[in-house]
């Protein structure tokens, strides 16, 4: 039986972090080792041609703002999508602190693209052309940004769908209508699909929309429409005490990932909700027919396929015996990874692994745990030359057995697991405190000892509890290298 995830809901639960040390039981063994990505194709290439040409220097360091993804653009240069942490008892927690940087190919970071007043930054991408389109969020809902080659911007566009509250379920009394989740507004996320985007969002009613969005002639136009998870209960949680919601756990049941195949196939991943009641598998089979399958408490994953002209293709679920979270979901080929952590739960608070499950063109989920160091989680993976897959994240923490506290101290990991299951570190520095590696792109090479990989995230971060009494504490620094394969 999963321990459901411990935190506020309504007004319950553990404030503090307990005292952890190191696991004294047997690591849990990797569940599956046969799991290897499409051979035919890994990430996309640069929009300039790419290849080691277009590497940046081996290091770049962000102050005050830690990297959670990374764009490579023409000649040489990069977008950083960057991040300030926030306090969750900041009454602006309710959106995200990003800004994209711009980054020379000299490793300089040359300015700052922050949204506009009252909006805030979501993600980001890059298309074919060497543009990039920006996700802002506000309470009016999602509006895309263009930036042109010259990194200045060029067009935007609000998205305005009455759908959301005719959806089926019927809505019912007091049901928000709002377009955009009440609780948490970083909950959409976008993938370019040519010049154009995929975007999934999640709405007031805690339904989850695609769209493909086209651009030509300097302009967005909606393309098609996908209700992807409908209407259903979602409450909120928070914590009793804490600072800083390292990982982001608490809107993790809110937000929504997406990624777009070689083929054109959209994925849209969704975790559980934290205080579970299987209202989502319910309306699933009510609206669309379709019965999940889960195990008896539903804290899984859940994975879903998207045709190019909008036709749902249905719904993977990606399911341990354990408590599964979502925190990021990466195309590869004509697969989808998701990857986040699974809890076998211990005294000591260290007993999370690390997740990483494929799910093929046809839907079919293989699934695997990364036992690093203690508590273990993965926010992103990329393709490897041998047909293995690199994923990174954050080791050696622990966190509260019976609450949501994270302690100071972790540190970032990049392992190469083969396809043969043979496993092996790429080197990532770390700094004081607290180290998350949050991507990991691969930028080519002949072989796997001259394949690089760009890594980034945070160094001399915080943990849930850093800043109780000094808010200058809540702080962390981002970087940006070079890793090598071994």
């Amino acid at each position: 039986m999963k321990r459901a995830f411990s935190l506020l809901v309504a007004s319950s639960v553990v404030a503090s972090i307990a005292a952890c040390g190191d696991s004294t039981s047997t690591p849990a063994p990797l569940q599956d080792a046969s799991i290897a990505p499409d051979t035919s194709t890994t990430d996309a290439p640069l929009p300039d041609g790419g290849g080691d040409a277009a590497v940046p220097p081996a290091h770049v360091t962000i102050a005050g703002r830690f990297a959670r993804s990374a764009l490579p653009l023409r000649d040489g240069a990069w977008a950083i999508l960057t991040e300030r942490p926030r306090s969750i008892r900041d009454p602006a927690a309710l959106d995200p602190d990003r800004a994209l940087a711009w980054v020379g190919a000299n490793g300089v970071i040359e300015g700052f693209a922050q949204p506009p007043a009252g909006r805030a930054l979501l993600d980001a991408v890059v298309h074919p052309s060497g543009e990039v389109t920006v996700l802002h969020a506000s309470s009016e809902g999602f509006f895309f940004g263009r930036y042109g080659i010259d990194r200045k911007p060029k067009s935007y566009f609000h998205l305005v769908d009455p759908a959301i509250v005719s959806d089926p379920p019927a809505i019912g009394p007091g049901e928000s209508k709002s377009p955009i989740e009440e609780h948490a507004h970083d909950v959409g996320r976008i993938a370019a699909d040519d010049e154009g985007v995929v975007l999934a969002t999640r709405t007031g009613r805690h339904s989850v929309v695609a769209y493909r969005v086209a651009f030509a002639n300097g302009a967005y136009a909606v393309a098609s429409r996908t209700l992807v998870v409908p209407a259903h209960p979602i409450y909120p949680v928070g914590l009793t005490g804490g600072t800083y919601d390292t990982f982001g756990q608490l809107d993790a049941h809110y937000i929504v990932h997406v990624v777009r195949g070689a083929s054109g196939t959209a994925w849209v991943a969704t975790s559980h909700a934290r205080a579970e009641s299987g209202e989502m598998v319910r309306a699933h089979e009510e609206v669309f027919g379709e019965s999940l399958v889960t195990d008896p408490d539903g804290l899984d994953l859940f994975v879903s396929r998207i045709a190019k002209d909008g036709t749902r293709l249905g719904t993977s679920v990606v399911s341990t015996p354990n408590d599964d979270q979502l925190f990021g979901l990466r195309a590869i080929g004509d697969s989808a990874y998701a990857v986040g952590r699974t809890e076998h739960w211990n005294a000591q608070g260290t007993g999370f692994d690390a997740l990483v499950a494929r799910i093929d063109a046809s839907g079919v989920v293989n699934v695997r745990e990364l036992d690093v160091d203690r508590g273990d989680i993965a926010f992103d993976v990329a393709g490897a030359p041998d047909a293995g897959i690199v994923v990174v994240g954050a080791s050696g923490y622990s966190q509260n057995p019976h609450g949501a506290s994270i302690s100071e101290h972790s540190t970032a990991f990049a392992r190469w697991i083969h396809v043969d299951g043979t496993i092996t570190a790429i080197d990532v520095p770390n700094g004081p405190r607290h180290n998350e590696a949050r991507f990991v792109l691969s930028l080519g090479g002949g072989s796997h000892a001259s394949v690089t990989y760009r890594i980034g995230g945070m160094h001399d971060g915080p943990g849930t509890h850093s800043a109780d009494g000094d808010l200058s504490l809540l702080r962390a620094d981002g970087f940006v290298m070079i890793g090598r394969g071994k």
